[in-house]
């Protein structure tokens, strides 16, 4: 299914508006359609379930914010309090940064057990786990605990991962870049139109 998450001021459904967002999920054939309707905050879209969520935050006093998955009604799903869900491996473990541990660095958990500290976002590939960590000018990109390759530079994303390569977007000299990381080498990627 593609899942697209998108603002809602006016629903498909004549002389309906809603106030929040609307989810709508298409199948990869386009033969079926769900649309949920709620006050969903803004955030990372999961299905657990049969129900949506989305990673967020909730300021729940002048002092103190929740982190977790939400429902379309504000509500925190149990279980998921303190953690900023990244996503699930193929064998259904979830994998978060435990945030009263991730002060200065965000520190990786999966299924409640400290897997490692990461300086980005985490990209999951079926049962891989993918992320960042500076050390002074020099970030390197590790899979499951193991440095894949180095560079010097503050930042790095990974857009996505192949059977055979990996395409990241790096920092260049003025702005950034995409590159293409295959066997050992990186490679700068030009794409025309």
């Amino acid at each position: 299914m593609i899942l697209v998450i998108k603002p809602a001021t006016i629903k498909t459904v004549p002389k309906t508006i809603l106030i929040g967002l609307q989810i709508l999920a298409i199948s990869f054939d386009g033969k079926k359609i769900e649309v949920e309707s709620g006050s969903f905050k803004k955030g990372k879209l999961f299905k657990i379930d049969n129900r949506y969520y989305t990673q967020a935050t909730m300021q729940i006093s002048p002092s103190k914010i929740k982190f977790g998955l939400f429902d379309k009604d504000g509500i925190i799903k149990r279980g998921t309090e303190s953690k900023v869900i990244q996503g699930f491996l193929e064998d259904g473990k979830v994998v978060y940064f435990n945030v009263s541990k991730s002060f200065d660095i965000p520190h990786i958990y999966v299924n409640n057990r400290f897997f490692d500290k990461a300086n980005s976002s985490i990209f999951i590939n079926r049962n891989d786990i993918y992320y960042f960590k500076q050390k002074g000018e020099v970030r390197t990109l590790y899979k499951n605990k193991k440095p894949i390759f180095s560079y010097r530079g503050y930042y790095g994303f990974i857009a996505d991962i192949q059977i055979i390569v990996s395409i990241l977007l790096l920092q260049t000299k003025n702005g950034s870049g995409i590159y293409i990381y295959n066997n050992g080498l990186i490679k700068k990627s030009y794409i025309w139109r």
